[in-house]
């Protein structure tokens, strides 16, 4: 009752709503970076892996598993069965990974946590360093909205550990702050509020922190 109770006085001008369409907009320019990483990918298999006709396969039935994402329209849940096969059969492969964290994303737009939080985990666990930092910077908004406020602080702090000077660290430590607020410890909060503001001027990140740490006495 008390993390409800929470939840409501933060959003009371919207915030959750406002860091959820960041979230959704973040998660839209990871899948569009991604994309164009596994293009490139796939195109460099293709010329060093030539006659390894396996390898063309699976990058090549990945896409065909991802097709009912695409061509899903605004505000239609797409169909994620046939990527869900493919990210099992295909688990410990870095197609598969990819795919893991597709699901994950998918699954989180959705609302759909529990399932967000099991890809996520999956694409940490056999994906490439690059894939493994977008997908631990995901889960830590997985766990906010789970209000699993101790998981988020400690995932963030172990991103930030691992990789400084991220694209994504605006974000995690955003909602790093967000997670200390909202499990009581507004003045920890507070301080972590003025580190962004100072660190990201300019940026949403900062505009939602300034707006945060205003309500803290």
């Amino acid at each position: 009752m008390k993390n409800n109770t929470n939840q409501q006085k933060i959003n009371e001008k919207g915030v959750l709503d406002v860091l959820e369409s960041k979230v959704k907009l973040y998660k839209k320019q990871i899948a569009l970076t991604a994309g164009i990483v596994v293009l490139v990918a796939a195109a460099a298999g293709l010329i060093s892996h030539l006659k390894n006709q396996a390898y063309q396969k699976q990058w090549g039935d990945l896409f065909l598993a991802e097709l009912p994402i695409a061509a899903a329209q605004e505000g239609e849940t797409p169909d994620l069965s046939q990527l869900e096969v493919y990210a099992a059969a295909n688990e410990s492969s870095q197609a598969g990974a990819y795919a893991a964290l597709t699901l994950g994303n998918a699954y989180y737009q959705q609302k759909n946590y529990e399932k967000a939080e099991i890809y996520f985990k999956q694409a940490i666990k056999n994906g490439n360093k690059d894939l493994q930092a977008i997908a631990e910077s995901s889960l830590i908004a997985v766990y906010v909205a789970q209000e699993a406020y101790a998981k988020a602080v400690e995932q963030a702090d172990a991103f930030i550990a691992k990789n400084p000077g991220h694209f994504a660290l605006a974000q995690v430590k955003t909602h790093k702050a967000l997670a200390t607020e909202l499990s009581g410890k507004p003045q920890e909060a507070k301080a972590l509020y003025a580190e962004i503001i100072e660190q990201y001027p300019s940026s949403y990140s900062s505009a939602l922190a300034e707006l945060q740490s205003s309500k803290i006495k």
